[in-house]
């Protein structure tokens, strides 16, 4: 679901200029409106970058090591 509404919001930030804008000078404004978890608006809104594409890395990068912290207790707990 978290990758999901994350490639929406790209998606919305590719598709739509001035959403794109906010999203990059203030994330947390640009997010106030959308169906997104607590923990989803804080992560966007920690994110800082100049351009839509640094926006993207930032995020799929905290999302892979989300992933990978998530695997590495799976396999603790079994």
């Amino acid at each position: 679901m978290l990758e999901e509404r994350m490639h929406r919001l790209i998606g919305r930030a590719l598709t739509d200029p001035r959403f794109r804008e906010r999203l990059l000078r203030s994330p947390a404004e640009a997010i106030r409106d959308l169906p997104l978890t607590r923990s989803e608006r804080s992560l966007v809104a920690s994110l800082r970058a100049a351009s839509l594409e640094e926006f993207s890395r930032k995020l799929v990068e905290i999302l892979r090591e989300g992933e990978a912290q998530e695997r590495v207790t799976q396999k603790l707990i079994l």
